[in-house]
């Protein structure tokens, strides 16, 4: 791919058309070395945005990154056994309040 110093020695003392024909050798391969990687990068970003969605894989192959899974309802908060007898009795006492309609200074 690279010349060697020897190659590029020779093609230096053979004259100036010599070195360019060298230099325009070795763009050429890398030119084509460069063609053959883009080739190989769009096959794996192609490869890369394929999903449930556009391709024969299940679902469960798409992972967490890929944004197709629902959002989980946050889970709220449960309520320990003294914030549960706190809220019955709150409820209860509401309840008798109601019963008992207006006090007589509130008319």
């Amino acid at each position: 791919m690279t010349p060697t110093r020897e190659e590029i020695r020779q093609a230096f003392d053979t004259g100036y058309e010599a070195v360019v024909a060298l230099i325009e050798a070795t763009c050429r391969k890398l030119e084509e070395r460069i063609k053959v990687q883009e080739l190989g990068l769009k096959e794996l970003e192609r490869r890369l945005n394929q999903n449930s969605q556009n391709s024969h894989k299940p679902p469960s192959s798409d992972g967490p990154s890929k944004g197709h899974f629902r959002a989980m309802a946050p889970r709220r908060a449960t309520l320990d056994l003294s914030d549960r007898r706190r809220a019955v009795k709150d409820r209860r006492q509401a309840g008798e309040a109601a019963d008992n309609g207006p006090s007589e200074g509130h008319l």
